[in-house]
């Protein structure tokens, strides 16, 4: 079964740092673990955090709340992230202020699960929106208005260098377990959380200890899936020049 498994969702075995006899599920094999070398990290800009298929990449306006989550399809940025984006960061050198950019990429259950970090940042704070989980495939995110901010989410927030930072996995059908590497007694999917009550669990990650947040290298595994999903970043930067747009795959480690 793992075998017809692999074949038919076009897995690449010999990246995987265990032999495909090794794992007893098929949910265990979609969370296997690869061999560092074969995703090399870029040195500069931004990283796609995942493997997966861009959705939407694009910048997008601060007076606005409505945004793109595939072509023609929206979602709420205030009720996706439960809090407006901070003020605009303005660079010492220069007076004019920081735009702001989103990405989303979607995961097939073929694709390497693990969620790393794009950019050196860190992190004040994690909200858990248990939320549904629906499916997340593009033929579904274009037929159901604002699916990424109804699924079950894990919001990280806090800052990079140029301001604003946050990726959020979301969770979809099969994929309620999302784990975060800060957080090893984390748990999702918790049959106690009702997504009717639209309960938010949020935890700070800034106390005395870690003043500034918790510091996460570029590179850096971040989180993981259970199964394909998808992952949203939003964050603020210096004007940019996309090296990919919607509809292109993309490897963890490779230049957004």
């Amino acid at each position: 079964l793992l075998k017809l498994s692999a074949r038919v969702y076009d897995c690449n075995l010999d990246e995987m740092t265990e032999p495909l006899e090794s794992y007893h599920s098929i949910q265990e094999f979609f969370s296997r673990r690869i061999k560092e070398s074969a995703r090399p990290f870029v040195e500069n800009g931004i990283a796609s955090p995942v493997d997966g298929r861009i959705m939407s990449i694009q910048q997008i306006p601060r007076d606005g709340d409505l945004l793109e989550q595939i072509k023609g399809i929206e979602y709420s940025l205030a009720g996706f992230l439960g809090s407006s984006i901070p003020p605009a960061e303005i660079e010492k050198d220069e007076p004019v202020p920081n735009k702001l950019y989103h990405c989303i990429i979607y995961l097939a259950p073929g694709d390497y699960h693990g969620i790393h970090s794009p950019v050196e940042w860190s992190i004040h704070e994690r909200k858990h929106f248990p939320g549904y989980l629906f499916p997340v495939a593009p033929l579904v995110v274009k037929k159901l208005q604002n699916l990424l901010g109804l699924n079950e989410r894990v919001v990280l927030l806090g800052e990079w260098d140029h301001g604003f930072f946050s990726m959020t996995p979301v969770g979809a059908t099969n994929v309620g377990s999302i784990t975060l590497q800060t957080e090893p007694n984390f748990q999702s999917n918790v049959k106690e959380h009702d997504p009717q009550k639209k309960e938010v669990f949020t935890k700070s990650y800034l106390d005395e200890e870690h003043e500034k947040g918790h510091l996460i290298k570029r590179g850096d595994e971040v989180g993981f899936f259970k199964m394909g999903s998808t992952v949203v970043l939003i964050f603020e930067s210096p004007e940019l020049i996309f090296d990919v747009k919607a509809g292109d795959k993309v490897k963890m480690g490779s230049s957004l």
